[in-house]
């Protein structure tokens, strides 16, 4: 059984330890050796890594958990377990809000014909919105993080595709499973609600 936990819980996100995670002169002795200090950095320089915190005296270098390569993420949680139940929220799950405002627009959308839309649609594109507008916040948090850490900006969507297809699994939107027709299709929302024009019309 492992004793150590590489695990950490930063600013409102989970982290692992980069050292269990590298082989080098730093790295722990139980670490994994997935990959030398010199390639983690320039994935974090790139942005396809997430840093939370510079090494520190008595503080190890943290990266965020849900950026990690998903081979990754499983050998981690193989050899550790699952993050602590606190730790297991996604950004998309601390993020995310049901939209009213959408949803009051489809429980009273009516057709040419005064036909309503059905239960089922009412739910689908309600919540198709509110994953819209999170992804709207998530790209914003990632955006600045990026800028303050120096990295590239067209690196959030592909980090933003994987959390959202995630996030489909536990509630069962809709939206695009691709990486440009999801950015097509946030961008297409994004126009409308700064045209203030009907932001959640079916389409």
């Amino acid at each position: 059984m492992n004793t150590y936990n590489p695990y950490e819980f930063h600013n409102g996100k989970l982290g692992v330890q980069v050292r269990y995670l590298t082989y080098g002169d730093n790295s722990h002795q139980e670490s994994l050796k997935l990959i030398g200090e010199r390639g983690l950095q320039l994935r974090v320089t790139r942005g396809s890594i997430i840093k939370l915190r510079p090494q520190g005296p008595g503080f190890p270098t943290l990266v965020q958990f849900d950026t990690l390569p998903y081979d990754w993420q499983t050998a981690i949680t193989e050899k550790w377990g699952a993050a602590p139940k606190f730790f297991q929220k996604t950004l998309f799950e601390r993020l995310y809000n049901r939209s009213m405002t959408a949803f009051d627009f489809y429980s009273l959308y009516k057709f040419k014909d005064e036909t309503s839309l059905t239960v089922e649609n009412i739910d689908e594109y309600t919540l198709n919105a509110s994953v819209l507008e999170t992804i709207g916040r998530i790209y914003e948090e990632r955006r600045k993080l990026r800028r303050e850490l120096k990295g590239e900006v067209r690196s959030i969507w592909s980090i933003i595709t994987v959390e959202s297809n995630r996030f489909r699994v536990e509630s069962g939107h809709s939206l695009p499973e691709s990486e440009p027709r999801l950015r097509q299709k946030f961008n297409e929302f994004s126009l409308l609600v700064q045209s203030e024009s009907d932001v959640y019309l079916p389409r």
